[in-house]
């Protein structure tokens, strides 16, 4: 896997979340297709680097976090698959801490000891 960053580009954390969001909104809930997203998005597609909070804020509330609590995607679009939507039992955070972990591997293949 190949990052590239360009430090001169403007951050866009609402357009790195509805990139996001349009991703994990075609995998919906099947955490698999989650994480092959995730996967295949990583450094390429999305710059998980420069906007982990944001990345961090979609999967574990399904939007970006502000002030005034989750701000959704424009028409009140939040991420299927999040932590905060996920089943109230151990069993269902624990698929969830699965797609967590190869987030983690990604981020560390892509970006090292970051």
């Amino acid at each position: 896997m190949h990052c590239i960053i360009d430090e001169k580009e403007k951050l866009d954390v609402t357009g790195f979340r509805d990139g996001l969001l349009e991703g994990l909104l075609k995998a919906g809930t099947d955490l698999d297709l989650v994480s092959k997203f995730l996967d295949g998005a990583g450094g390429t597609k999305l710059d998980y680097r420069r906007y982990g909070e944001t990345l961090f804020d979609v999967l574990i509330t399904g939007g970006i976090l502000g002030p005034n609590g989750v701000a959704p995607a424009e028409g009140g679009i939040l991420a299927p698959a999040c932590v905060f939507a996920s089943e109230n039992t151990i069993e269902g955070l624990r698929a969830y801490e699965q797609v967590l972990v190869l987030l983690y591997l990604i981020l560390f293949h892509c970006f090292g000891n970051f």
